[in-house]
């Protein structure tokens, strides 16, 4: 336990990454954020549009503050999901939407050597629009709240199957925060660093290799406006770059008959790099990720594990990329992905799919 209390204050320290403006969960508010810190040169030929006096730009979750009437982009009229359905959000992996932009579900089919396949990434996320602590408090001011999904990650090709199935519950919001010096002409100043921290406990059930595991992971993002650059989807250069640490620890209750069960304590560490180039097109995204998974320590016999998993993709969106609050958010990408993901407990295997991708918000 002492290890445990130390690898997660270490860690605690140490962080990865989120966009300061992507932590407003309001859709208006959000773009408001965006609008302000990056501000487009208004056409002269067309009237802009209206915006109420003293509208909100809220730099974090669940904290607002009043600004100057600000002028908004046009953007397209989009549908909305009902507000009880706003709570879940289908999505690549369970991530908070505070710390990071979620990837779209993936699911992809395919023919192989005369053998068709199909592989599926997909989490039904559950995190609550507003918070659940009273107005004031530091967990409100802060963005905590609680966060719960089910997740899915198969790949039906005999040489390379996985079939992982996990139900996780957890709690997560911006651990500290320190505003840099405010220019002059900006709303809102910018996070000079910050943490976002997910605690969370899981279910894991792998199909493949016959085990049932409970997992318990402790993950971090840092928070810095030196980390990103731009507006995604818009008509210039943006980039963001991520990098995410964590401490997990993988209590296997069963194992195929012979293979030892135990735990197994890690450490994990993910770099993620994203280009948006919407000066050559406003609907590409470029992604390249790095990720490296190392036990520090193993019970019962356990092998100790060692990972690399590496993926690159470029991804093309089959929705409007300004619309705002759009419920259904199709796309399609061309990946490569090699190694063993061990944080969703995927192994070793190379893949390169064309897939189509699926969000909703």
């Amino acid at each position: 336990m002492r290890t445990c209390l130390a690898a997660f204050t270490l860690l605690a320290c140490m962080g990865a990454a989120a966009q300061e403006c992507n932590t407003i969960k309001g859709d208006a508010d959000r773009l408001l954020c965006y609008d302000a810190r990056f501000p487009r040169t208004a056409d002269p030929t067309s009237a802009a549009p209206s915006q109420p006096t003293g509208a909100q730009v809220a730099p974090t979750p669940q904290s607002a503050a009043s600004t100057p009437t600000v002028e908004t982009p046009t953007v397209e009229t989009a549908s909305k999901l009902p507000r009880f359905l706003k709570n879940f959000k289908l999505a690549n992996e369970a991530t908070p939407s505070g710390a990071l932009r979620t990837d779209p579900a993936n699911f992809s089919y395919a023919k192989l050597n005369n053998e068709e396949y199909s592989t599926v990434q997909a989490a039904l996320v559950w995190e609550p629009a507003e918070s659940w602590f009273p107005a004031g408090s530091y967990l409100a001011d802060y963005g905590w709240g609680p966060i719960a999904s089910y997740s899915l990650n198969r790949n039906s090709l005999t040489t390379k199957r996985a079939d992982v199935s996990q139900g996780a519950v957890g709690l997560y919001g911006t651990l500290f925060r320190i505003k840099g010096e405010k220019i002059s002409g900006q709303l809102i100043a910018p996070i000079a660093l910050g943490m976002v921290t997910k605690l969370e406990a899981a279910y894991r059930r792998n199909k493949v290799d016959d085990t049932k595991s409970t997992i318990y992971t402790l993950e971090n993002w840092l928070v810095s406006s030196h980390l990103y650059g731009g507006i995604p989807y818009s008509d210039a250069f943006a980039w963001f770059v991520t990098p995410r640490l964590g401490y997990q620890v993988d209590d296997r209750q069963r194992a195929k008959a012979g293979s030892p069960t135990g735990e197994t304590k890690a450490v994990f560490g993910q770099l993620r790099a994203e280009l948006f180039p919407g000066a050559i097109f406003d609907r590409m995204k470029l992604t390249l990720l790095a990720q490296r998974y190392v036990d520090v320590s193993a019970s019962g016999g356990i092998a100790e594990r060692a990972e690399t998993f590496s993926k690159i993709g470029v991804e093309f969106l089959l929705y409007p990329p300004r619309a705002q609050g759009l419920a259904i958010q199709p796309s399609l990408a061309l990946e490569r992905s090699y190694g063993a993901d061990l944080l969703s407990g995927l192994p070793k295997q190379g893949l390169t799919q064309l897939s189509f991708k699926l969000k909703l918000n």
